[in-house]
């Protein structure tokens, strides 16, 4: 079997500020995978909530909360790996 080499990216997603819990999980993996994780992380908030109930994307719910930015700021990240 040959080695493959598989590019990967690490996305902190359904994240809690102001859980220790959260804190502690996101320090652990950024020391872990250092450049392997995405600069942006997608915080679980109201309208998130909100849309899983509707059964939303939360962009489509609510394009202004924070959560929707997030996952727009993730798109832009993402597109500039692959430029």
């Amino acid at each position: 079997r040959s080695a493959r080499h598989i590019e990967y990216r690490i996305l902190i997603a359904m994240h809690d500020s102001s859980s220790t819990a959260s804190k502690v999980i996101y320090k652990k993996i950024t020391d872990m995978f250092g450049n392997k994780v995405f600069n942006t992380v997608i915080d679980y908030d109201q309208k998130m909530q909100e849309s899983q109930i509707l059964h939303l994307p939360v962009i489509h719910y609510d394009k202004n909360s924070s959560s929707a930015q997030q996952y727009n700021q993730l798109a832009r990240e993402i597109v500039e790996l692959k430029t």
